[in-house]
C-alpha cells in the first residue's frame, strides 16, 4: 500500500498499480514476459488522515481507527514503506 502524506494529493478510491521490482532470487514468473523480474501489486490511497502528519502517524491514524471496509481489511496486513526514501523498507504497520 502506498500512502501519500503530502496534502493535496487525491487519488481515485481504488487506485492500483503494478511495479516491476527487477531481478528476483525467485526468478521470473513464467506467464509474465513484459517485466524483467517479479511484479508487485501496489495499492494507493489518499486520505485526510495523512495530511499534515508524518507517514508513520498517518498510517497509524488510518489503520487504527478504520472508517471503511477497505481500512479494516488493510489493517489486517503489514505495511512496508516504499516512498519517500527515508521510509523505504521500514515496517510501518504490523
Amino acid at each position: 500500500m502506498v500512502l501519500f502524506p503530502e496534502a493535496g494529493i487525491n487519488l481515485p478510491c481504488r487506485r492500483r498499480g503494478v511495479v516491476d521490482f527487477g531481478q528476483s532470487k525467485f526468478g521470473k514468473h513464467p506467464d509474465v514476459t513484459e517485466y524483467e523480474g517479479r511484479t508487485v501489486d501496489v495499492l494507493m490511497r489518499s486520505d485526510k488522515a495523512f495530511n499534515n502528519t508524518t507517514a508513520e502517524s498517518g498510517i497509524a491514524n488510518y489503520l487504527s481507527k478504520p472508517r471503511t471496509k477497505t481500512a479494516r481489511l488493510l489493517a489486517q496486513k503489514a505495511v512496508i514503506g516504499l516512498y519517500p526514501e527515508n521510509i523505504f523498507g521500514k515496517v510501518m504497520w504490523q
